[in-house]
């Protein structure tokens, strides 16, 4: 029987400037519950996408966060496509949690 497993899906990984950074590979079927980023630097502009990075697929587009206050989404993301992200400037971190399911 198929189960949902409480899984830290990916991260902390350093976000760059780089368009399409693979945050999460593409695999069996990942629950997203929580995205959270931070940077300890200057203020940020973050993009999150479900899929290849394109305008069609982002769940956050140049999203910014404070320095030193963590920006935290939660909320139902199923997929089994990979998960992009990327930050206007040098770095900011995102850790992705949830569950996956087999």
């Amino acid at each position: 029987m198929a189960a949902y497993t409480p899984a830290s899906i990916a991260g902390p990984t350093a976000l760059t400037a780089t368009p399409g950074t693979q945050v999460v590979a593409a695999a069996s079927t990942n629950v997203i519950r929580t995205l959270h980023f931070s940077s300890s630097a200057a203020s940020k502009a973050v993009t999150f996408s479900i899929g290849a990075d394109a305008a069609g697929t982002r769940i956050l587009d140049a999203v910014v966060i404070t320095q030193n206050v963590p920006l935290i989404y939660n909320g139902w993301w199923v997929t089994t496509l990979r998960c992009d992200g990327s930050v206007n400037s040098t770095t900011a971190q995102v850790y992705v949690a949830g569950y996956t399911y087999a």
